[in-house]
């Protein structure tokens, strides 16, 4: 089964089909015995001229799992259902900062958010988030919005609760203020 795909790096975007055998690109990124992953019908265009130059075509490549900052997947993603299906989940809003990017959606966890402890335990590299917004830092105006991103916690520089705009930050710190409180 081949499944499309939007690979996002520090320099490039890579549309591709991956031939697997898995559901999920999620699973597909996160096999541990492997470090790229083939494309096929490849289109890479360069971050910085995203609207000044057409992509290039090329029919097949090997692009390195560690140079993915986060991945899209298209249309033929089974539904974000699918993602969390091993085991009842809770859902918190986030904010994530990868290198030119920050993605604010939805992580899944079966434990509570601790900020000290958030995806050490989790042996994926990859992790999916919903309902998400990927900005990016050089063109704040070109952000992507989609159902589902799956981000490389090996490149992500930090992770935190988005608290929603409408909420003051008096507000806010005195939440975190009363979350520090606890024993």
């Amino acid at each position: 089964m081949y499944l499309e795909c939007v690979f996002y790096t520090s320099d490039f975007i890579v549309h591709g089909f991956i031939d697997s055998h898995l559901e999920r690109i999620s699973d597909f990124l996160n096999i541990k015995t492997e470090t790229t992953i083939v494309l096929y019908d490849v289109k890479v265009s360069k971050l910085l001229n995203l609207t000044k130059s057409l992509p290039m075509s090329i029919p097949e490549v090997r692009l390195e799992k560690q140079s993915i900052l986060f991945a899209i997947p298209m249309e033929g993603e089974k539904s974000q259902t699918i993602i969390y299906r091993r085991a009842n989940r809770l859902v918190y809003p986030v904010k994530v900062f990868l290198p030119g990017f920050t993605l604010i959606g939805s992580i899944h966890l079966i434990e509570k958010f601790d900020i000290r402890r958030v995806l050490l335990g989790r042996p994926d590299d990859f992790v999916p988030l919903t309902d998400v917004t990927a900005s990016y830092l050089l063109n704040p105006a070109a952000s992507i919005n989609r159902n589902i991103i799956i981000f490389n916690r090996n490149r992500m520089i930090m992770i935190g609760e988005h608290i929603q705009e409408d909420v003051s930050r008096g507000q806010a710190a005195e939440n975190a203020g009363s979350e520090s409180k606890k024993p």
